[in-house]
């Protein structure tokens, strides 16, 4: 380490000595007249939510997933799980690690296909819509959502939700008589629509009591001549379903868990050479569905997606369809590896400009090994072909293929325990961190970037610290840059201004090697 990047950790060390704690403001300045004013200060009185250091509230600030089970944990009196958060941008040591076990036990919200919770990703009123149906168990119905100027805009599978929280006075439309449904619920917002919740009457009855929720979903293990097979790749699809709802690996005794909504599931396993299946798994409501895997030898197809000029399709998705469904991404070659149940014929999908298109009617897969078979989207049924490798998001026509630098997406302070997310142009980031007291807690920095991400380096305090990214999220502490917990804001502006800047840089590195660079100016 140089003498001045050791002074400045020292520096560092000092600061965090001496400013430690912040004092509590009585009351809030920002609710005077605020129409959720009652609710608010009655969650704060009842220690349900609390405000900001500066004595705000902040009533308007969007909720992230992780704020919003946190909310429902405390309000509904979730049970603790006995199991831990299997997400792989869920990590343990963080402040939403527990919540978000506990609500995923219980059954109320799940993860995304790609397997990752996005904690920090801003929860929509469509997705709290969906929770609140969970929670208090409404029958869905799309009834009166038409009325919504915006009702178009409200994803298929939120429709039914939407209309029953509405229906119940859980939720409500916008002064512009639209619903809102991808925007970001606030933090009024989701106290207001949770206290209607733990106060909702079911027809004639009195208000709901928090109860302990029972989870709603697959329990099951995998196996292999008895014997328990850890690390294997469990998806569950909708029963007859090709899009993957969910995967996860199993644990060390070979056992995985799923949080689902009442229905019918097919689910697949595998490992690198045997598969399993199961078709029709029922789910009800208040219930765990136990379900055994066994795995068997498999056929291990492996090939090129090519277009109809011989290029390769890159970065897409193969669906091999017969009961039930296996999918797989080509790779930055347009290479594939697919287990398969041995012996069968396969419908083969390919994603193509976002759209599913059939490219095999009968493909015949033998017996259990290696096979080496070439695909084509040259006579996709209908749809059209993307040219030079485009793959699943790919251009017009014969458009070359152009590798890219990864996006940033987003990038996430820690402040008090609260993620404050910024977002910028051109990879210019801001953030204002004036509203905090100086004795505020800054404990660490999250990247959101696009899928390609591979890697970032974060320099921050004088100290450069390499992070990797699981699924678009990378995340670094202040611990783990300088061995404390936290630093106050004063002592990060401090370190700054010995630094003499107010930015810090991160560098993205995708898959291909291509680089992104992130300057984040700060102002405290």
């Amino acid at each position: 380490m140089t003498q001045k990047a050791t002074r400045i950790l020292f520096l560092t060390m000092l600061v965090l000595l001496t400013l430690t704690g912040y004092a509590l403001a009585a009351g809030f300045t920002d609710l005077q007249g605020h129409w959720a004013a009652g609710q608010i200060n009655k969650w704060v009185d009842q220690g349900l939510a609390a405000g900001y250091a500066d004595g705000t509230f902040k009533p308007n600030r969007q909720v992230s997933r992780a704020e919003f089970v946190a909310l429902v944990n405390r309000a509904f009196k979730v049970e603790q799980s006995k199991s831990g958060a299997n997400f792989p941008d869920v990590k343990p040591g963080t402040w939403y690690y527990g919540d978000v076990a506990n609500a995923t036990a219980a059954g109320y919200i799940g993860g995304y296909s790609d397997g990752t919770f996005r904690p920090n990703q801003t929860i929509t009123r469509q997705e709290a819509a969906g929770v609140l149906v969970r929670l208090l168990k409404l029958t869905p119905d799309t009834g009166g959502i038409d009325n919504f100027t915006d009702a178009g805009q409200i994803a298929p599978w939120a429709r039914a939700n939407t209309g029953a929280v509405v229906r119940a006075g859980l939720m409500k439309g916008m002064p512009d008589n639209s619903f809102a449904p991808q925007k970001g619920i606030s933090r009024a917002e989701a106290i207001v629509s949770l206290d209607r919740a733990l106060g909702y009457t079911p027809g004639a009855g009195t208000p709901v009591q928090p109860q302990p929720l029972k989870a709603t979903g697959i329990d099951g293990k995998v196996t292999y001549n008895n014997a328990a097979v850890p690390n294997a790749v469990v998806k569950i699809y909708q029963a007859d379903g090709y899009e993957v709802l969910a995967l996860t690996k199993t644990d060390a005794n070979g056992r995985f868990k799923f949080n689902l909504e009442p229905g019918k599931y097919d689910l697949t396993a595998a490992t690198g050479k045997e598969v399993a299946y199961q078709s029709d798994v029922q789910v009800t409501a208040g219930n765990m569905t136990g379900v055994d895997l066994p795995v068997q030898a498999a056929a291990v197809v492996t090939g090129t997606l090519k277009d109809k000029n011989g290029e390769p399709v890159k970065n897409t998705t193969l669906i091999f369809t017969t009961n039930p469904t296996f999918t797989v991404s080509t790779d930055d070659s347009g290479k594939y590896t697919a287990v398969l149940v041995k012996d069968h014929k396969y419908l083969v999908r390919c994603v193509i400009d976002g759209k599913v298109a059939q490219i095999e009617k009968s493909l015949q897969v033998g017996n259990a090994g290696q096979q080496n078979i070439t695909l084509s989207t040259a006579n996709a049924a209908g749809l059209p072909i993307a040219g030079g490798g485009g793959g699943g998001g790919g251009g017009a026509v014969d458009t070359p293929y152009t590798e890219q630098p990864p996006v940033v997406n987003s990038v996430t302070f820690m402040v008090n325990g609260n993620p404050v997310t910024v977002t910028g142009t051109n990879n210019n980031f801001n953030i204002n961190l004036t509203g905090y007291q100086d004795s505020s807690k800054f404990t660490g920095i999250t990247v959101n970037a696009s899928s390609d991400a591979s890697k970032a380096r974060v320099s921050l305090l004088g100290v450069t610290k390499e992070i990797t990214f699981n699924q678009g999220v990378a995340s670094v502490t202040v611990e783990q840059l300088i061995g404390d917990p936290s630093i106050t804001l004063n002592g990060l502006k401090t370190v700054l201004d010995l630094l003499e800047t107010n930015t810090i840089s991160i560098t993205v590195t995708g898959k291909t090697g291509l680089e992104s660079q992130v300057t984040v100016n700060i102002s405290i």
